[in-house]
């Protein structure tokens, strides 16, 4: 009898876990690459210093699944963003949440002045296809400070995405 209660409740929660996982999974359009370009610089800190950098990347766009599989900045003065920051453990799935954010998950930065990993949610515009972060942090690894992007990212082709 216990055997069968703990069975039952084991296909319950695997069935229920399926369509959850169906319900939060979003579309992106278009299939296929799409560039990523900061507008106006990023404006990138941590803890004192604090640049304007420019980004670049690209974004992989495949129905239901999204990931930046490159991302460099560069600028500042003497070109500090690029030799000051890298991207590491490319690539980072992309979700489009319901709520109009976009979050690029488990980032990876190895910073000259300390490294900083997480995820970074922005807002995002479907009309135009821009990502807006306003003081997005990525705590500092294993500690110090946290490194924080404010600015707006361009998608072209003008990316965006549906919920169920």
């Amino acid at each position: 009898m216990i055997l069968k209660k703990i069975c039952t409740a084991v296909c319950l929660f695997v069935i229920v876990s399926g369509f959850a996982g169906q319900v939060h999974a979003e579309t992106w359009f278009p299939n296929g690459a799409v560039a990523m370009a900061s507008i106006d610089g990023l404006e990138v800190s941590k803890g004192a210093l604090g640049l304007t950098c420019n980004l670049m990347g690209a974004v992989d766009l495949d129905g239901e699944n999204a990931s930046v599989g490159a991302l460099e900045v560069s600028g500042g003065p003497f070109n500090l963003c690029g030799v000051s920051a890298q991207f590491e453990n490319l690539p980072y799935n992309m979700e489009g949440n319901a709520d109009g954010t976009v979050t690029i998950q488990n980032i990876y930065v190895d910073g000259a002045t300390g490294d900083c990993a997480g995820d970074l949610t922005g807002t995002f515009d479907q009309s135009t296809g821009i990502l807006t972060f306003d003081n997005a942090a990525l705590p500092g690894v294993p500690s110090g400070a946290s490194c924080v992007l404010s600015g707006q990212v361009s998608t072209n082709p003008q990316a965006s995405y549906t919920n169920p």
